[in-house]
């Protein structure tokens, strides 16, 4: 079966090794000398590896990424037997970027057409300008955080429940290789949020397509993860990964809530409208 390199996610043979890390140059060291009562202490860092390794990070995941939109389930299961966390980390942050911008997009679309809709019925008592004052005072960079942020909670919330699970059914799988299947299952979403993004200046029920799309082939995903990397059978990760998505949903609702909460109290109380 084909093999994936975890640094730049190219395809390699059987037994090969991918020479990628010896093309990154000589590296190039910072060096920070502090003074304390002691003594000089030199501290070095190597900035250049962080960012190499950053930078392998993407490459990896755009690769991989590319590779799952012909064969989904075959790339996903190659690339989890080999975790790597970076990868993993990269992935949700891509994931948490992209549904930020969506958020972004879909609120703004839904207060233009209630705005349009409370202009009409206001203007006929003159108050025209009150539901574009609505429109234009949410901020954007608060919800586009709030979007960046859900999804953050989301993947933390799925990998502390399997961490859990994993320590309950006294197996041994390390955070690493269930960051890495957590991240690489959000691979489908990450696509379909795309083309929502995409869709949401043409129909917002196209959106919500394309995310329910990603959404349930990222679960397909996640439940042979889950059966692969836990090493437990097909029933117990039928029963696993919906009780863990139900409780994921419920944490990533309460802070949702909290948050469009948050938005409008801080509307009210800037007595923007003479409240």
């Amino acid at each position: 079966m084909a093999k994936f390199c975890v640094h730049c996610g190219s395809q390699i043979e059987e037994g090969a090794v991918c020479d990628c890390t010896s093309q990154q140059g000589a590296k190039v060291e910072t060096t920070a000398t502090t003074e304390d009562k002691q003594g000089t202490v030199n501290v070095n860092v190597d900035v250049n590896k962080v960012v190499n390794q950053g930078l392998s990070s993407v490459i990896a995941a755009k690769n991989i990424t590319v590779k799952m939109v012909a064969k989904p389930v075959t790339t996903f299961t190659e690339v989890i037997k080999t975790p790597n966390f970076s990868v993993g980390v990269t992935f949700i942050l891509a994931y948490a970027l992209i549904w930020g911008l969506i958020a972004m997009s879909m609120v703004k679309k839904m207060l233009e057409t209630t705005g349009g809709l409370l202009g009409g019925m206001l203007g006929e008592f003159g108050m025209y300008g009150f539901a574009n004052q609505i429109t234009e005072l949410i901020p954007s960079s608060k919800v586009f955080f709030f979007g960046f942020f859900a999804i953050i909670i989301q993947a933390a919330a799925v990998i502390g429940l399997l961490l859990l699970a994993n320590s309950l059914l006294k197996g041994n799988a390390k955070y690493q290789s269930i960051t890495t299947m957590v991240g690489v299952s959000f691979a489908p979403s990450i696509i379909f949020t795309i083309i929502g993004l995409i869709a949401s200046f043409i129909s917002l029920n196209l959106t919500y397509g394309a995310l329910i799309i990603g959404g349930v082939l990222s679960l397909i995903l996640l439940y042979i993860g889950t059966k692969d990397v836990l090493r437990i059978d097909a029933d117990r990760a039928a029963y696993l990964v919906p009780v863990i998505n139900i409780i994921t949903v419920i944490i990533t609702w309460f802070y949702i809530k909290r948050s469009v909460a948050s938005i409008f109290e801080g509307l009210m109380n800037s007595n923007t409208f003479g409240w």
